[in-house]
């Protein structure tokens, strides 16, 4: 919730019966992960339970923030559990006197506490990858830390093979990609597992970099190109992307010369690079851009609406918003037409009924386009919980139920 006083705008929290949980004193709310919302307030981070209390002070310089981690996500899209800030597998990642380190729900810090000049969440592998700068040898060293604070692989020091490493990728399904030292100073690059083993060394020059490994394939980078290893080093898809993601649920958004595609794990694509937008998955559906029109394919890539409308949204509650001639209607997955173009816009589908403008205000609708709550608003939210926030005529916030009536 936010309040507007002289000018500045303040964050609280409320409950969906509209309870003042945490009165709106913060300058901005991260939102809730594992039952804590992150809070800032004077250049400083804290964290709030569920009931509005701060369980955690505002003490911390910095909470975890991908969008300014060059160094772990360099030329390609980051693994989506490393978009998380706040608390994540039972960790928040937070910088405090300069220095990186792990806190529980407790606040209490994990293992060596606030060492690190970079770090990763924690993996679904309860593996974070940590990052050391050691003064004296004036470089930097990785490391593998477990979620009971103890390490696979400390900083600076070797593993049973005898080689210290450089850096780390983050573990995912077992396998991270690194370089490191060997016990004759040559820094060498391959696949290390969740162990700390290197159990694949690739050829001198072979990469520049090895990104996220997903689903049993890692991603390579040489001179800015993309391509993907398996988990013995074998090239299996090419260096011929600008940009990719990691593959999930055996498909990788990848693109070249500013047009996207779907690629499979077998290398073969599901959708040649030919689209403008390939949007994120919803409801296992994702709208996709050519031409300036909008279309939507299935979770295996298949085209199931070509693209033809002006703009669509996404889907929610099995239903699509897309616009015609300026006028908004609602498709199925099928490409079946649920409700005809014409309204000024349509939100997302949620508890049965979506926001939807007409006439230059905002009520609710079904699907069958009955407004259940009047267009009255000059903005809606949907509903989450059985409520919602809606902006009235006179710019104030409030929060209505399924039922409201004007």
């Amino acid at each position: 919730m936010g309040k507007n006083t002289a000018g500045v705008t303040k964050w609280g929290l409320i409950d969906k019966d509209g309870k003042i949980l945490a009165e709106p004193q913060y300058d901005w709310m991260a939102g809730f992960l594992e039952g804590l919302c992150a809070v800032y307030l004077n250049n400083r981070w804290g964290f709030l339970n569920t009931a509005g209390a701060l369980v955690i002070p505002i003490m911390y310089d910095y909470i975890y923030d991908p969008t300014d981690d060059g160094e772990f996500f360099a030329y390609a899209y980051p693994n989506p559990e490393h978009k998380i800030r706040g608390f994540y597998n039972g960790f928040a990642l937070v910088n405090y006197g300069g220095y990186w380190g792990f806190i529980n729900k407790n606040n209490t810090p994990l293992g060596e506490g606030f060492a690190y000049n970079a770090a990763s969440n924690f993996s679904e592998d309860g593996i974070a990858s940590v990052r050391k700068y050691i003064p004296n040898d004036n470089l930097a060293y990785s490391g593998l830390l477990r979620t009971n604070g103890t390490y696979i692989i400390a900083p600076q020091v070797a593993n049973s093979q005898g080689y210290i490493f450089r850096m780390v990728r983050p573990v995912y399904g077992g396998l991270a990609g690194g370089n490191w030292l060997t016990q004759n100073n040559i820094i060498s690059r391959g696949i290390i597992n969740s162990s700390g083993q290197v159990v694949h060394t690739l050829a001198a020059g072979q990469y520049d970099l090895i990104q996220d490994f997903s689903e049993g394939l890692g991603m390579v980078i040489k001179d800015r190109k993309i391509g993907f290893i398996d988990r013995n080093g074998r090239e299996v898809i090419p260096m011929v992307f600008d940009t990719a993601s990691v593959f999930k649920n055996g498909l990788a958004k990848v693109s070249q010369s500013g047009k996207y595609g779907l690629v499979k794990n077998d290398g073969y694509y599901a959708l040649t690079p030919e689209y403008d937008e390939i949007n994120e998955f919803s409801e296992g559906f994702a709208v996709i851009k050519k031409d300036g029109k909008y279309g939507f394919i299935n979770s295996a890539g298949k085209i199931i609406c070509s693209p033809k409308y002006d703009n669509a949204a996404k889907f929610s509650d099995g239903v699509l918003p897309v616009q015609t001639g300026g006028s908004w209607g609602l498709i199925n997955t099928q490409a079946g037409e649920v409700l005809s173009a014409k309204y000024e816009a349509i939100g997302d589908f949620n508890d049965g009924l979506a926001p939807a403008r007409f006439g230059g205000r905002w009520g609710y609708i079904d699907k069958t386009g009955y407004f259940v709550v009047e267009p009255v608003f000059n903005y809606a939210s949907p509903f989450v919980g059985g409520a919602a926030f809606v902006r009235t005529r006179d710019n104030k916030f409030s929060l209505i139920r399924k039922n409201f009536q004007y």
